[in-house]
């Protein structure tokens, strides 16, 4: 019950400033940003990331349009453009 919890005032967090600029619809940008970040985060807190840098982090990737399919291609050089500047961070 406590993580489902803190999911929720993770989301809360992450859909932020989002919220007053997309209309919510099953094919919006909102949508497919929020599922994206939403992705990332789950990903991130499995990987024992705090919640904290799970949700920093999940914000790069998803405002980058990075993939969880992507992981495999992500390179030292790609990880500092989109503002990761050390690798294992």
């Amino acid at each position: 019950m406590k993580k489902l919890k803190r999911l929720q005032v993770i989301t809360v967090i992450l859909i932020g400033s989002y919220k007053h600029c997309f209309k919510k619809s099953k094919n919006s940008i909102f949508t497919r940003i929020f599922k994206n970040r939403e992705a990332w985060y789950r990903q991130l807190i499995t990987l024992d990331f705090s919640q904290d840098e799970a949700v920093q982090y999940a914000k790069l990737f998803a405002s980058n349009d990075v993939e969880l399919s992507m992981i495999p291609e992500l390179s030292d050089s790609i990880l500092k453009a989109i503002g990761i500047e050390k690798a294992g961070q």
